[in-house]
């Protein structure tokens, strides 16, 4: 029996399957169901939104469905939309991810530069940060041993006990470059990396 080989699709088919289906955009409501799509699924900020209908309305431009003088306006319509329906809210999105991102064990600086990152509407930013400055004395201290806590970092793990010298100071510097790329100080990170046990962590809050 001869052997039959794999069979591939033909370039025409291969080429379709690559193809997302893409929605037309040819009124302003069209424009607002793929917002309103995209924002439940990915929840993000306005400018993160904008961007992303920018894009959209470009594409629609190129294939015809609309006209580029539409695009500002269906745009400002559909976000303004979003907005007053709660779907879109930069200081909701702010506080929920900051919150996040302490629990895990980040500093207010990285937090920012994250919402920077996100594109999240600058007082938005300020406020989530004035949030957590409110429920901690030191904000900092507080995600810093939670991650310490989850790495087992400083008395929260055993390495550090070994009675190797060479092995415990390599431990030490990896330790504290967890804290480092965390966005925490040396000084910060030095306290929970050589606190000689958890009694010690709680003295320091």
């Amino acid at each position: 029996m001869a052997r039959v080989g794999p069979r591939f699709p033909s370039s025409e088919r291969a080429g379709d399957a690559k193809k997302k289906r893409r929605r037309p955009i040819t009124s302003e409501d069209a424009l607002k169901d793929l917002a309103l799509s995209y924002a439940i699924r990915y929840p993000g900020t306005v400018e993160k939104l904008r961007r992303y209908l920018g894009q959209k309305m470009r594409d629609a431009v190129a294939a015809n469905e609309c006209s580029e003088s539409d695009t500002r306006p269906w745009i400002d319509a559909v976000i303004a939309t979003l907005l007053r329906i709660k779907v879109l809210d930069d200081e909701l999105f702010a506080g929920i991810r900051a919150h996040s991102l302490q629990r895990r064990g980040r500093s207010l600086s990285t937090i920012a530069r994250d919402l920077k990152h996100k594109e999240t509407a600058p007082t938005a930013i300020e406020g989530a940060l004035d949030e957590l400055r409110s429920e901690s004395d030191n904000p900092d201290w507080t995600a810093a041993l939670a991650l310490a806590r989850k790495k087992r970092l400083g008395p929260f793990g055993s390495g550090l006990e070994t009675p190797d010298r060479a092995a415990r100071m390599k431990l030490r510097q990896k330790q504290l470059a967890t804290l480092g790329r965390a966005g925490f100080g040396f000084d910060l990170a030095r306290r929970i990396v050589d606190a000689p046990d958890l009694a010690a962590l709680e003295d320091e809050d």
